[in-house]
């Protein structure tokens, strides 16, 4: 094997972005079309939104929203800004 067919692995896994647990809150509509906090949410599709982009009131509204179906969790994000950082709401 040349030197260039070994690299080539290495500079492949350099190319997949990052991918890190982080605490994201799980979200589905009871509805079909329905938005809160800026975003919209389908009944179909559950939307997946970590919590460092979301604000302190947001996640309470979300949360508090009847009409949505909310679970907070970890989920795998890849590259999600701030994946390789810990990072508090405000």
């Amino acid at each position: 094997m040349s030197m260039t067919e070994n690299a080539q692995p290495a500079a492949k896994a350099a190319e997949k972005p990052k991918s890190k647990k982080v605490p994201v809150l799980k979200i589905k509509a009871r509805t079909e079309g329905f938005r809160r906090a800026g975003r919209s949410f389908s009944a179909e599709t559950e939307t997946v939104i970590p919590l460092k982009e979301l604000d302190k009131r947001e996640i309470e509204a979300l949360k508090a929203e009847p009409r949505l179906l909310v679970s907070e969790t970890e989920a795998e994000v890849a590259g999600a800004a701030g994946a390789d950082d810990e990072g508090n709401n405000a």
